[in-house]
């Protein structure tokens, strides 16, 4: 269905904080409950603090999932791993 997630990509913290409050009066005044529609970011940061940091900034802002850059074979278990310890 449509209008069933938020996504507004690589914006920033504070542009995502601003515009899920955006989404949130949009879905209200369509009879919708902007708390129920999860909200998609991009943390495209290498492995390591500013990807970690980038995470705990949009989740601040109300995003409820990360989407991570793509890692090689080799290191995608490990921060696969790293990442779930830290996030869940």
């Amino acid at each position: 269905a449509r209008g069933d997630a938020f996504f507004p990509g690589s914006a920033t913290a504070e542009e995502i904080s601003e515009l899920v409050g955006v989404m949130k009066q949009t879905a209200a005044e369509h009879g919708r409950d902007g708390d129920a529609i999860p909200i998609y970011a991009m943390a495209m940061n290498k492995p390591g603090d500013d990807l970690y940091a980038r995470i705990e900034s949009l989740a601040a802002a109300g995003v409820s999932q990360t989407i991570v850059a793509t890692f090689a074979p080799g290191v995608l278990a490990d921060v696969g791993q790293d990442l779930v310890s830290r996030f869940g």
